[in-house]
């Protein structure tokens, strides 16, 4: 009892580990369903987020094919884009993972079941 009574003296009135202040936040998207999976940090001090199968053709996503692209946004240090893309075909692209590469470019997996647009070689059912 006298530790935790001692413990909670020391430290009842202070956070254990300081939590880092909000630089910014920004919502993404349309009236549909998308998803962040993963993002990256990039050689400028910004962000590259990839989405799952991003379902709008609103919002941020005029013009995508609503079966589901792979979504690509590329922001910067203060969460302004930079540029948007959605890759994939007529199927359904699931964009899982994206890594910056050391030529400023990046690389992403995704699954998709298309064989059109972006996608070429389909075996048939799901590939990466």
């Amino acid at each position: 009892m006298k530790k935790q009574l001692l413990a909670l003296l020391l430290f009842g009135g202070m956070p254990l580990f300081a939590q880092p202040a909000l630089e910014w936040k920004r919502t993404m998207g349309g009236s549909n369903a998308e998803g962040g999976y993963n993002s990256c940090s990039t050689a400028d001090g910004g962000y590259a987020v990839i989405s799952g199968s991003a379902l709008s053709d609103d919002g941020d996503l005029v013009g995508n094919d609503v079966s589901g692209s792979a979504w690509i946004v590329r922001l910067d240090s203060n969460g302004n884009t930079v540029w948007s893309n959605t890759y994939g075909g007529s199927g359904n692209e699931n964009g899982r993972s994206i890594q910056s590469t050391p030529d400023g470019g990046f690389i992403f997996v995704s699954s998709t079941n298309s064989n059109d647009g972006e996608v070429s070689g389909n075996h048939g059912g799901y590939d990466i």
